[in-house]
């Protein structure tokens, strides 16, 4: 034991406990509400919180007839070790797993700039350069 583990005061303990039971609780229902590989790829565009320091393997395992097999595959077209979290991804690890969740889900969601109103395929506004809300099914 280290000479902080042994100052720390049973309540801090206790709040960190606390944090890491919600974190755990918080990703589990996360993995759970996974639709397909575009809700994935929504999570990897606005990251939660609860999941910036989730492995992106973890994360995709969780989508919906996704195995070892086809998760490695897009890990490694997308030139991303397994063992990378989400938070350590960087810009174009990140357009490069979007693309590649969006590519092989062809029902996706539609996106709607708020700005110029117009519904993009992408999480990316071309004329604005922002990223984009799903846009609400009616």
């Amino acid at each position: 034991m280290t000479v902080a583990a042994l100052t720390r005061t049973d309540d801090q303990r206790m709040n960190a406990l606390r944090i890491a039971n919600e974190v755990r609780t918080a990703r589990v229902a996360t993995k759970r509400s996974l639709t397909g590989p575009h809700h994935a790829s929504t999570l990897l565009i606005t990251i939660p919180d609860h999941i910036r320091t989730m492995r992106v393997r973890e994360l995709l395992l969780a989508i919906p007839k996704w195995g070892t097999t086809r998760v490695d595959r897009a890990l490694r077209q997308a030139q991303i070790s397994p063992l990378k979290t989400i938070g350590g991804l960087t810009d174009r690890q990140t357009v490069a797993l979007v693309h590649i969740l969006r590519d092989t889900d062809k029902t996706g969601p539609v996106f709607l700039c708020p700005n110029c109103q117009r519904e993009w395929p992408e999480p990316f506004c071309d004329e604005c350069g922002r990223h984009l809300p799903i846009k609400e099914k009616p």
